[in-house]
């Protein structure tokens, strides 16, 4: 299997296959007790919750995602409704103490999550969305690595973002991702400068990569470094040939730059957008991360934010 295969089967796993099993777990067998059934809802709630702050849902979507989370809730209600009193013997007990501990330890993620990366810190960015039009999804931002796989020094705060259709997916169709670069949204979008600024380097001699298919280095590929008083700003994984701008341009808030691609290390078309400040002005990958702010909103993963740059 490539890696868009594994990386269907992995996805349609989190979101379809373990809600429907946590759902037969809460009514099969029935529970003899209100502590039995509640110790089974309390893992069905815990994931429940997880899916909607931990795990992305720009793939299949927030309506499915919702859809999903309606039904473990009818399995929930469902269960309790059929209580059927009974000696709770030794394996189901233990199976009910399992569940209760593995739900409950979901929830202390996701409530840790929401309090430590769901905050913006004092010292941040304050920028309009570089997108011109549609909406778009988070997949990585926020201060937290259960929900920001950017755990490098000069970005720390980074963020990967994806155009996503009136489904709330990032393709077409039935599956959550596809190996086929024109099937995605995000590739050949338009992104514009959320600021105004310099041009402080670029890079557009990278090829734009089929899904799933990675370069032997770790980098941004095409790559726009914008200036922005003491602060640099990265928008990486662009489309070969589509930057609008050179090394030392000026540039202001809403101009048409570049188009999104799937240059450098990414699995699928996607915008990297990181932000930091000191180190050598020309070096995209120096310097120590800060966060930043869009519209006023500060973005972690599963937010979602409107293309208007330039309104």
């Amino acid at each position: 299997m490539n890696t868009i295969q594994l990386t269907t089967i992995f996805l349609l796993l989190l979101d379809l296959a373990i809600p429907i099993i946590l759902v037969f777990v809460c009514i099969v067998p029935f529970a003899h007790s209100r502590l039995d059934w509640a110790f089974r809802a309390t893992l069905a709630l815990g994931y429940f919750g997880s899916l909607f702050v931990i795990i992305p849902v720009c793939f299949l979507g927030f309506f499915c995602r919702m859809l999903m989370g309606l039904i473990v809730v009818a399995g929930i209600v469902y269960g309790y409704a059929h209580i059927t009193p009974g000696t709770v013997g030794g394996w189901r007990f233990a199976s009910s103490i399992l569940c209760a501990t593995l739900g409950l330890g979901l929830a202390g993620i996701t409530v840790r999550t929401i309090v430590v990366g769901y905050g913006c810190p004092e010292d941040h960015l304050d920028l309009r969305s570089p997108f011109r039009d549609g909406t778009w999804c988070v997949l990585n931002g926020g201060g937290s690595l259960w929900i920001n796989s950017h755990n490098v020094p000069n970005q720390i705060y980074g963020m990967d973002i994806m155009k996503v259709n009136s489904m709330g997916k990032v393709v077409n169709g039935f599956l959550p991702i596809s190996d086929k670069l024109q099937d995605y949204a995000t590739f050949g979008a338009d992104l514009c400068s959320p600021c105004d600024g310099v041009i402080l380097y670029v890079d557009d001699g990278n090829e734009d990569l089929p899904p799933g298919q990675l370069p032997p280095r770790n980098t941004a590929g095409n790559l726009i470094l914008l200036g922005h008083g003491r602060f640099k700003i990265l928008m990486g994984h662009l489309k070969k040939g589509s930057l609008r701008v050179r090394e030392g341009d000026a540039v202001s808030q809403g101009q048409l730059i570049a188009q999104c691609g799937n240059s450098g290390h990414a699995t699928f078309p996607h915008l990297h957008i990181s932000f930091a400040t000191g180190g050598p002005s020309k070096a995209p990958y120096s310097g120590i991360g800060v966060a930043a702010r869009f519209d006023g909103r500060f973005l972690v993963r599963n937010s979602f934010l409107s293309g208007a740059a330039g309104n």
